[in-house]
Order: C-alpha cells, then sequence, then structure tokens
C-alpha cells in the first residue's frame, strides 16, 4: 500500500473519533447519544485527538467541537482542527482537516418515552486542498446518518449508536456501537465502548475497544481522558487511539 493510503487510513480513524457533560456517550469515546446542550447553552470541547496505526501517526492539534442548543431538542455541530500526520520513516505533514456540520434531533426522551432516541446527520466537507492533493483525504463530500439511543439504570447509564457512512468518492461503510456509562463520584464518571468499522457487504470490519473519565474540575469545566486500540493487528487498526479535552459548557 502507498504511503498516502496507510496516512488517509489513520486520519479516517481519526476523524471518525472526532464526534453533554456526563451525559451517556460522546466524548471523550467515539459514539454519541442523543443528548442536547439545552435550549441556548453551548458545549465546546478543545480536544487532541491522536492515532497511530502500524506505519502511521495521525494527530489533530488544535480540534475544535462546538455544539449550540437551539431549543430543548435540537444541537447545531461544528468540528474541525489542524492535522500533522506521519507514514514510518517519512516527514510529518499537515494542513487543516475536514469540517463536519450537523444537526442533532432528539425526538423520544426517557421521562416519557422509557429511552431517549434522537437522529444525527452529519456533513463532512474537505477543508484543507492540499491533504487532498497528497491523498491523506478523498476529495468530495461525506455524510454520516446515524440514530443514538439511550437509557438509564441507577448509576449506570447505556448508550448505542449505529448508522451509515456515505462517501462522494470512496467506499461506503456501517458505523456503530455501544457505550456504558457509571457515576463514581459526583465528578467523576466512568466510560467503556465497543465501536465497530464495517462495509456496507459486512465483510471487512474494524472493531475497536477504548475507556475513559470524564472528570468536573469546577462548575462548567469538565477534563475528558480516554484510550483505546483495535481489537485486530492489521495496517488498519489502530494500535493506540488517544483523546483529551477539556469541556466548557455554558
Amino acid at each position: 500500500m502507498h504511503a498516502s493510503k496507510y496516512l488517509a487510513t489513520a486520519f479516517f480513524f481519526l476523524s471518525s473519533i472526532c464526534t453533554i457533560s456526563f451525559g451517556q456517550a460522546g466524548p471523550p469515546v467515539i459514539g454519541d447519544d442523543p443528548g442536547t446542550p439545552g435550549n441556548g447553552h453551548w458545549e465546546i470541547n478543545l480536544a487532541y485527538p491522536y492515532a497511530q496505526t502500524e506505519k502511521t501517526i495521525a494527530m489533530d492539534f488544535p480540534y475544535v467541537d462546538l455544539n449550540y442548543g437551539l431549543g430543548d431538542h435540537l444541537q447545531l455541530k461544528y468540528q474541525g482542527g489542524y492535522f500533522f500526520g506521519k507514514y514510518r520513516g517519512q516527514g510529518w505533514q499537515n494542513g487543516y482537516d475536514d469540517s463536519l456540520v450537523g444537526v442533532k434531533w432528539r425526538y423520544l426522551d426517557e421521562d416519557k418515552s422509557g429511552v431517549d432516541m434522537s437522529t444525527y446527520p452529519q456533513l463532512g466537507i474537505n477543508t484543507s486542498s492540499s491533504l487532498v492533493r497528497n491523498g491523506i483525504v478523498e476529495s468530495g463530500l461525506s455524510f454520516y446518518l446515524p440514530v443514538e439511543i439511550a437509557k438509564t439504570f441507577g448509576q449506570f447509564q447505556v448508550a448505542a449508536e449505529l448508522g451509515y457512512q456515505f462517501y462522494e468518492h470512496d467506499r461506503d461503510l456501517w458505523s456503530g456501537g455501544a457505550v456504558v456509562a457509571y457515576n463514581l463520584w459526583e465528578r467523576i464518571q466512568l466510560v467503556g465502548e465497543i465501536r465497530d468499522n464495517c462495509d456496507k457487504s459486512f465483510v471487512q470490519n474494524n472493531v475497536i475497544l477504548d475507556g475513559g473519565v470524564r472528570a468536573g474540575i469546577v462548575d462548567h469545566v469538565t477534563f475528558l481522558i480516554a484510550a483505546g486500540r483495535g481489537v485486530r493487528n492489521g495496517d488498519d487498526s489502530p494500535h493506540l487511539y488517544f483523546y483529551t479535552a477539556i469541556q466548557l459548557t455554558f
């Protein structure tokens, strides 16, 4: 495989990472949940995601994840950052990574329907022509259409997400997973996740296990950290994934 294709694989995994304070899912894990910030409220994640495969290193710094509550059931989102990547034995490449815009709509509430449930369409747009020219990202648009569901069981919260990822100039795939969170203390929450990216024919898949912590520092400021890796060993499977961020809510 050409070096740029190896690096593109790492970039894809990194971008899949970069998708509510003390909610069931969302940062620092990969999958999302039906939670929204609330009418007129912001949730901002200032993050450093990192992914390493057998032959590549990929990271974003800084990576900004902006979320705004439009009413109690809608969330507007923008994500983007500056990408650094390196193929083994070669120099670093960098540039603005793809931007992601989305709208989440929670159409079921747990207090009325027994579960929270939402859909969260997201559009990916090329931001850097240099990354496209070097083959790090595919040219054209991408579109992710997932459904999220979540429920609380005492101190535990369980969430699941399943979505289809469309690419204008690449192979489509399915992406989904499940997250379990546990409120250890008032300001400390533990999270664990299993995540799978699978081609549309369900022949090739990439299972990832990860876990992390949400720790409230002071009111409206939360420290997020998670790490994980792919289950199978392969050129396109992450040997290490790491995510850390400061989350601001107001």
